[in-house]
């Protein structure tokens, strides 16, 4: 018997192998593999049946929605939204995802129009996708795109159900459930498998959403789909509960977060929508920590311009972008606690344009309130060990600091990034990262030598030593740790936005090392460098000024500059630097030689103000800000406290 089973494992094997190294173009044809690999002629003659919409709305949503587009703000957002999908055109850059896509946001077109010829261009659009070689016909395609195909499929088929005829429900009815076993049989050869991984997110709420709007044709007998959607719900449960640290912030930094949760939040809605009052929230539901996921996204977010229509840029930390996609707080609308709401309706009528989820779910009743009249002005996680720093939530002039640790390093996206900062403030980034890479020339960080732009990063985790946050968004943050190779690094950041009168702030970086030789900071490209006696100066485009006053280091100071690709050697997915209306591509670099000691006293201004004196005080933690002292922490074993 043993043997047997062996057997049969090894024949199942062989025809695995067989199918992953078909050439794509076997796998073409109406569908041949999924006939024999996933048999669903059971289902011939027997039709999906089921109230639609039920997914993103209910049905009973539907005539308010209707008479919701007559009236601003969801007026322009509807025609904008209408125009985008009317201006797609695909043609000779046929993708299946993209497709699909497009026949979904057809499908809502209908559900807010009832115009039946958008109804029969989604569904014709399908029929192309179902005819795909490369993501659909193969059932170990890359698992995100194949994930992304079977959102827009599901989105399609819940809008557009009642416009279609009972044979096109049927055809994609069916479809959809061949492609959510795929899915969750495997994400392809290219996969991320660790379940921190936003692999594992995207590919579990994509099945959750899919299975939750997929209808049952043999109704009164066991579901198919049921035994998908049982397993869908505990690994995505297990994802979200190591995927988010313990006060929200995401294993993978704030992008990845955003484009996990595109897939994640339409399956927890749908979920929601399913269970009704049976759940008080669906958040805590699969894991408490995701109640506070927006707090950090929302204090690190400065409403900077990128492209046109495009608005919102945060701290790339990890191997991140500076970029903040649009959706995640429309979608939050839906999901959040309501002590939330005001704060939400504020940043999305300060970052967000408008989208389908704003069409969905923005709060017309609900008064918009400043988000630090709920705390929003600064942000830790000491399990991640980030603390955001904010003055202000008013304009593109708001001031972010954000101190990383990196205190936890997990196998999905990570980078170089222990003990470093990034800030953002009037204007226009003025200290940034690497994007997406491992190599740490675009790092602002302590060096051990000489910085080679082919240099990678070290994986290990820093260690947190401790934080103070005050209600003006002033504080301090201390970690110890290097992903550069330096030896015993230890790093404190204070945050000061009491010592100007007008808006500003100083901060100062203190390094302690055995071996670091060169303090580098990277600053966008768009920005201008002026080296000086006593440090630096950047100046941004607005002419707002960060000037740098070194201390703790033998003058004269040996100072050089250089330029780095921003995101390194990576081309896929590597968006550079986008500010107002540009692209950049560099990072430009400032190293300055220490001897393992080096303090960096940090002074930002708008434009036409003076920078004040910096000065030592009378003992090795006090500095003078003109008359203004600032105390640096004191770091004792493992803890760094600020008298």
């Amino acid at each position: 018997m043993k043997r047997k089973i062996t057997n049969t494992l090894k024949s199942l094997f062989f025809w695995f192998l067989v199918i992953a190294l078909l050439p794509r173009h076997a796998l073409s044809q109406e569908n041949p593999v999924w006939d024999w690999l996933i048999n669903t002629d059971t289902l011939q003659g027997k039709h999906a049946t089921g109230e639609h919409p039920r997914g993103l709305i209910s049905l009973d949503d539907v005539p308010e929605l209707r008479e919701r587009i007559k009236t601003e703000p969801y007026k322009s957002w509807f025609g904008n939204f209408r125009e985008k999908v009317r201006d797609v055109d695909y043609g000779t850059s046929y993708e299946a995802q993209e497709t699909a896509k497009l026949a979904g946001d057809q499908c809502l077109l209908y559900t807010f129009t009832g115009e039946q010829m958008w109804a029969d261009r989604a569904y014709s659009n399908l029929r192309e996708v179902f005819r795909d070689d490369q993501i659909f016909n193969n059932p170990v395609s890359r698992g995100l795109t194949r994930a992304a195909m079977l959102r827009g499929m599901a989105v399609a088929y819940d809008h557009c159900y009642p416009a279609w005829s009972q044979p096109q429900r049927d055809d994609v009815n069916r479809q959809i459930y061949k492609i959510t076993y795929a899915t969750s049989a495997n994400m392809g050869r290219e996969a991320n498998y660790s379940l921190v991984s936003n692999w594992m997110g995207v590919r579990w709420g994509a099945v959750l959403f899919a299975s939750l709007v997929w209808d049952n044709p043999t109704a009164g007998e066991p579901s198919i789909m049921e035994p998908l959607r049982w397993d869908t719900f505990k690994r995505l449960s297990d994802h979200m509960e190591i995927n988010l640290l313990e006060n929200g912030w995401s294993a993978e930094s704030m992008g990845y977060h955003a484009y996990n949760w595109s897939f994640i939040g339409p399956a927890l809605i749908a979920f929601e929508n399913r269970l009704g009052d049976q759940i008080p929230s669906v958040l805590r539901f699969f894991e408490p920590a995701s109640e506070q996921s927006l707090w950090g996204i929302m204090t690190s977010t400065v409403s900077i311009e990128r492209q046109e229509s495009e608005v919102g840029v945060k701290a790339d930390l990890s191997d991140d972008n500076q970029n903040m996609g649009s959706g995640l707080i429309g979608m939050g609308f839906r999901l959040y606690p309501e002590r939330q709401l005001p704060a939400l309706k504020w940043m999305h009528d300060y970052l967000d344009r408008g989208n389908i989820y704003s069409l969905l779910y923005y709060p017309e009743t609900v008064e918009a309130k400043n988000p630090a009249s709920i705390g929003w002005q600064t942000y830790a996680d000491e399990q991640q060990g980030v603390v955001v720093f904010r003055d202000r939530f008013r304009n593109e002039n708001d001031i972010v600091a954000t101190y990383n640790t990196s205190a936890e390093r997990f196998a999905g996206h990570w980078g170089p990034d222990a003990n470093t900062v990034r800030l953002i403030g009037l204007g226009s980034f003025f200290i940034d990262g690497a994007g997406r890479t491992q190599l740490v020339a675009g790092q602002t960080n302590l060096f051990p030598g000489p910085v080679s732009k082919d240099q990678e990063g070290i994986k290990s985790e820093g260690t947190f030593l401790g934080f103070e946050t005050l209600p003006d968004g002033s504080g301090f943050a201390c970690g110890r740790g290097s992903n550069t190779g330096v030896k015993n690094q230890q790093t404190c950041f204070v945050v000061d936005y009491s010592v100007f009168e007008d808006q500003g702030g100083v901060f100062v970086l203190d390094y302690e090392s055995d071996n670091g030789e060169i303090w580098r900071l990277n600053t966008p490209e768009y920005n201008t460098v002026d080296v000086h006696e006593g440090g630096f100066t950047i100046t941004n485009p607005d002419g707002a000024s960060l000037r740098a006053t070194i201390l703790g280091v033998e003058q004269p100071l040996d100072i050089t500059t250089g330029r780095v690709r921003y995101g390194g050697e990576t081309e896929r997915h590597n968006p550079g630097i986008d500010y107002r209306g540009k692209n950049y591509q560099y990072n430009k670099w400032i190293d300055v030689a220490n001897e393992g000691h080096i303090t960096v006293v940090l002074t930002l201004l708008p434009k036409g103000a003076s920078h004040p004196q910096i000065s030592s005080g009378k003992t090795a933690d006090e500095i003078y800000i003109d008359d203004h002292s600032i105390q640096l922490p004191k770091c004792e074993k493992n803890e760094c406290t600020k008298k």
